[in-house]
C-alpha cells in the first residue's frame, strides 16, 4: 500500500514509518523541519505544513492512505494560536487534501486528552464526554475540536478513523518527548521531586501497531482509546535509578502544595522562562486516570506491553545513542 505520514520525525512517527517499511508498504514521509530522524529507511520525504493546504494536496497525490500524526503539544499557558492551526485546522486541511485526493483511508492519531480525564471515578471509554471548553486545558480542547473537524469531512464521504493513546514512551525518542526529556534529567539525577499521583501510558510500538491495524481493521468514524497501565513518576524515578545505579530516590509531593511555586513559575513565563512546571502539567500526570481499552483490543488485535519494559527499552536507546548525558554526583 502507497501510506503518506504526517508528523513523520516525532516519537511515533518513527517508529510507525519503521514498521510500515518493514512490513513493505511504499512510505511518503511528510517532514515540516528537520527529517535525520528518518536516516537509513526506505522512505520518501517530501516537504510540506499542514497548515498549507496546498502543500498537502501536493504531498497525498498519488497515495491509498494516509496516518495523520501531525500536531503541537502545549503543556504550559504559551500561545495558543499555533497550536490550534495544527491541532484543529491542520486536521482539517489532512481530512479534506485526503477526501479531494481519493485516498482509501485516514487513520488519524488524536490523544486521550480529548476527553474529560480528571477524576472520572470510573474507567474511561470510547462513548464518554470530549472536551469542550475550559476548565479543560487548551491542549485537550485543540485535540476535541481536530477530531470534530475530522468528523466534518468523514460526514461528506471520507474514510477515516481515529486513535486516542495514553502517554507515549519507548525508543527512537529523537527530539525528545516530553517524558523523554524528563527520563533524561532523572538520569542525570537533577530532579529532586516528583508529583504523588499516576497517569496511563503506553509503548510508542504498540501504537504503531495499532495505527497499521487501523489501516484496515478500523471502523469509519470510530475511536479507539490505546492505554497499557497506570505508571507514578516515582516508579518511573525508580526505574531510572535501577538503568543508572544512582543511589538516591526522587521524594513524592502532594501537588495541592504547589500554589505559590505555580504562581512564580507563570510570572517566570511571562518574562519568556519556560520549565513545563504548570497546572496542567501536574494534573495531566497525577490524574489517577483509568482507561479501558478493550476495544482497541477486540478490534484492532492491541496488544500492549508493560511500561517498565518500554521504560528499559526507552532508556536502553538513549544510551545507545549518546542522549543520556552524564550524571551529577
Amino acid at each position: 500500500m502507497k501510506i503518506v505520514v504526517t508528523g513523520s520525525t516525532g516519537l511515533v512517527g518513527v517508529s510507525l514509518v519503521k514498521r510500515l517499511v518493514a512490513e513493505g508498504h511504499t512510505v511518503r514521509a511528510l517532514c515540516f523541519d528537520d527529517g535525520r530522524a528518518l536516516d537509513g529507511l526506505d522512505v520518501e520525504r517530501v516537504r510540506g505544513d499542514v497548515r498549507d493546504p496546498a502543500s498537502l494536496r501536493r504531498a497525498f497525490a498519488g497515495q491509498e492512505a494516509l496516518v495523520h500524526l501531525a500536531a503541537v503539544i502545549l503543556i504550559d499557558d504559551g500561545p495558543t494560536d499555533v497550536m490550534r492551526a495544527v491541532n484543529v485546522d491542520g486536521v482539517r486541511h489532512a481530512a479534506e487534501a485526503a477526501l479531494a485526493e481519493g485516498l482509501q483511508r485516514m487513520v488519524h492519531l488524536s490523544s486521550v486528552h480529548a476527553y474529560r480525564t480528571w477524576r472520572l471515578g470510573r474507567p474511561l471509554t470510547e462513548d464518554m464526554p470530549q472536551c469542550d471548553g475550559p476548565p479543560s486545558p487548551p491542549y485537550d480542547c485543540s485535540k476535541a475540536a481536530g477530531e470534530a473537524a475530522l468528523r466534518a469531512v468523514i460526514a461528506r464521504g471520507l474514510d477515516a478513523t481515529i486513535l486516542n493513546p495514553v502517554g507515549v514512551l519507548g525508543p527512537d525518542d529523537h527530539l525528545p518527548s516530553h517524558l523523554g526529556g524528563m527520563l533524561q534529567k532523572m538520569h542525570r539525577g537533577v530532579i529532586p521531586l516528583v508529583p504523588r499521583g499516576a497517569f496511563p501510558w503506553v509503548d510508542v510500538r504498540d501504537v504503531a501497531d495499532a495505527a497499521v491495524a487501523a489501516l484496515t481493521r478500523g471502523r469509519t468514524g470510530e475511536n479507539y482509546l490505546l492505554a497499557s497501565e497506570p505508571f507514578t513518576l516515582a516508579e518511573f524515578d525508580a526505574g531510572v535509578r535501577a538503568h543508572s545505579g544512582r543511589r538516591w530516590r526522587a521524594r513524592e509531593f502532594d501537588v495541592r502544595h504547589l500554589g505559590p511555586a505555580l504562581w512564580v513559575a507563570a510570572g517566570l513565563r511571562r518574562l519568556g522562562v519556560r520549565s513545563g512546571f504548570t497546572k496542567d502539567a501536574f494534573r495531566a500526570v497525577t490524574a489517577e486516570l483509568e482507561v479501558d481499552s478493550s476495544k482497541a483490543r477486540r478490534e484492532l488485535g492491541f496488544a500492549p506491553r508493560p511500561v517498565a519494559a518500554s521504560l528499559r527499552d526507552a532508556l536502553d536507546w538513549f544510551a545507545a545513542n549518546g542522549k543520556l548525558g552524564r550524571r551529577r554526583a
